[in-house]
């Protein structure tokens, strides 16, 4: 560096002299104070920097971290580096004083600054003159010349502004667009050179819901058809599916610093952040992935949020404590495992779901896909029905309908109701239609009852009408008819047996292929060896018996495919008596105490299954109730017991 009016200054690593001007290497500046402790030599020397680049200036005194990468690289190393200025030159203190005080608001958001014509005092030779010649046109001599000084208009330089005003102690905030208009058109007034940056406040941590279905919705149900389903809302209990993300973490995003025009920091307040965990209730698990940090539901079920706690949980259980009616829920369709009404079902009012509880009364359907419905009260004139699920009703059943084909069904009282099943217990039953393979009912009242296995501990009437139990026998023409069809095939297959048999025995019995094949099997063996010279006459021999062997390898061939056959057969009629017995065997009724008119007949039916399986409940009623023929009937009376099982046919 040349010598400036206050000495020389010595450049700091980070600064590099290029033909073009002055470059700061960024990888060399470790710090934006660093950068300000240069500046304030280099001002401070009376100096400035020629052709400041002043937006960059900025930057590297209180922004370095958010300097973009520069594209230009200095000459000497390659090294990225950015251009600051041209050059450094001197700032005298004559020219100094050109420039006036600025006027800095006291919150130093703002500084003013006075722009009006300016006046250099400068040092100036001027000759002095002798007396005048007496020929007037002889000009004065001149004797010499002496030094005055006087002013002269001068003009101010943006770069030296920058300088002025940072010995003034404004370090930020230039609006050097304006300065540079103003000393360009020697314009006159009062401004505001400089302003603040305000800090740039950031953003707190949200949560974006990314599911539609999280929170409830009264509206009625709008159908697939575009239809709109009344009795249903959208979606009273929200559920959710397994894997289903249901919020979406916002990340904080921190705010930016700003300055006033003296160069003090002001930093924003620092965004509050959440924490998912606090979020996350049982059910649920945080995800985190590249597109952000998501709650996510581990399984299906019923959505809770906890508006106190901000919990967020999913359960396989629904509780729900205001009862099912149109003004409440409307009609449900549940996802969840488990569901829990303590309220009233009212009647035209459905529930399908899963398992359920019930411990209200119900007057209306609760439908499940094959989990256990539990009625914790009554169920009056409503429907329950779970295929090869489980019903049980612990307080009365009463004018309703009770189905769970292939499955358990237990009644505490049942009164005027039509029960289904594959096994049934009731303790006391009045009036009832009960189909199921296996019954057991403590007090048994009128009853019309089906089954195949029945055990009715008391047996009476009531108003008249009599217990009437049908016994479910399996139709043994299906068995009699599969068995003849099997013996005969048996038969046939044992009669051509013998025949190919007795062929095969008086081919092989002939004395001449007798020594033949026993001749074969040694050399086929290895015992005999055949002499070259003996090779053509055997092949020969070979030649004349082959016909006949390949009869009886034929015949026997059959034979042993006839005795696969003939195996396959007798499991067959083995595994028909087996079943037919297993069947005969569940075959019982057995009435320990008849105080009543109670009836008892036999009905056959077919082995698997139970017979009216697609009946209407008002069919079924009249099948049940129907006479039988006089043979069917194995017990009538209205006082003793009755047991009985079925003899086995073979």
């Amino acid at each position: 560096m040349p010598d400036l009016a206050m000495g020389g200054l010595l450049l700091p690593g980070f600064l590099r002299r290029a033909e073009d001007g002055l470059y700061v290497e960024i990888s060399l500046l470790e710090s934006e104070e660093n950068f300000r402790l240069f500046v304030d030599q280099v001002f401070a020397s009376n100096a400035c920097f020629a052709e400041l680049d002043y937006p960059l200036f900025l930057k590297l005194l209180y922004e370095l971290e958010l300097l973009e990468l520069p594209t230009r690289r200095n000459a000497m190393d390659a090294t990225p580096a950015v251009r600051l200025a041209k050059d450094i030159t001197p700032f005298t203190p004559e020219r100094q004083k050109l420039y006036r005080e600025a006027k800095i608001a006291k919150d130093g958001k703002t500084a003013e600054y006075l722009f009006e014509p300016v006046m250099m005092e400068q040092e100036v030779e001027l000759p002095v003159f002798g007396p005048p010649s007496e020929d007037p046109s002889v000009p004065r001599p001149i004797l010499g010349y002496e030094k005055r000084k006087q002013l002269s208009k001068a003009k101010l330089d943006p770069d030296e502004f920058i300088a002025a005003m940072w010995l003034q102690g404004i370090r930020y905030g230039l609006d050097m667009r304006t300065v540079r208009a103003m000393i360009k058109d020697d314009s006159t007034g009062r401004l505001e050179i400089a302003h603040m940056l305000e800090p740039f406040p950031g953003r707190d941590a949200n949560i974006v819901e990314q599911s539609d279905t999280m929170h409830r919705d009264d509206a009625p149900k709008r159908l697939s058809d575009g239809r709109v389903d009344l009795s249903t809302f959208s979606n009273h209990f929200p559920q959710v599916a397994a894997g289903t993300r249901l919020l979406r973490k916002i990340p904080r995003a921190l705010g930016k610093p700003g300055w006033d025009v003296r160069g003090t920091i002001f930093e924003p307040p620092v965004p509050k952040d959440l924490d998912m965990e606090r979020l996350s209730g049982p059910g649920t698990r945080i995800e985190v992935t590249a597109q952000g940090d998501f709650i996510v539901a581990v399984m299906a079920g019923f959505l809770c949020i906890d508006t106190k706690s901000n919990l967020l949980s999913v359960s396989e259980k629904i509780v729900s404590k205001q009862g099912v009616s149109m003004e409440t829920t409307g009609n449900l369709e549940l996802t969840g495992l488990d569901y829990e009404e303590h309220g009233e079902v009212l009647e035209k009012r459905q529930v399908i779901g899963h398992n359920m509880t019930f411990f209200s009364d119900v007057f209306g359907q609760a439908i499940s896909d094959g989990g256990k419905i539990d009625f914790k009260s009554n169920l009056a004139g409503g429907v329950a029905r779970s295929p090869l699920g489980v019903i049980v009703v612990e307080g009365t059943a009463s004018n309703a309908t009770v189905e769970a084909q292939g499955g358990e069904i237990e009644i505490n009282i049942a009164h005027n109701t039509l029960v289904i099943g594959r096994k049934v217990k009731i303790l006391q039953a009045v009036n009832c239609d009960i189909v199921a393979e296996e019954i057991e009912i403590e007090n048994c009242a009128a009853c019309a009852i089906l089954g195949k296995s029945v055990l009715l501990h008391t047996s009476k009437d009531w108003k008249s009408t009599e217990t009437l139990v049908s016994i479910q026998i399996p139709d043994a023409s299906a068995w009699d008819s599969r068995r003849e069809d099997l013996d005969k095939q048996l038969a046939d297959i044992r009669k051509t047996m013998t025949g190919k048999e007795e062929n095969a025995a008086q081919i092989s019995s002939q004395p001449e292929v007798q020594k033949f094949l026993a001749l074969r099997a040694k050399v086929e063996l290895g015992e005999i060896k055949i002499a070259p010279a003996q090779e053509a006459g055997w092949k020969t021999t070979v030649v004349r018996f082959a016909s006949v062997t390949r009869l009886l390898e034929k015949l026997l061939d059959d034979v042993r495919k006839m005795k696969i056959d003939e195996d396959y057969l007798v499991k067959q009629l083995e595994k028909l008596t087996t079943s037919r017995t297993t069947a005969e065997d569940a075959v019982s009724v057995e009435v320990r105490e008849v105080t009543g008119d109670t009836i008892v007949r036999t009905r056959k039916g077919p082995v698997e299954g139970m017979l009216f399986d697609t009946l209407t409940p008002k069919e079924l009623h009249a099948r049940l109730r129907e006479s039988g023929n006089a043979e069917e009937k194995l017990y009538s009376s209205d006082y003793g017991s009755f047991n009985w099982r079925i003899t086995p046919a073979h």
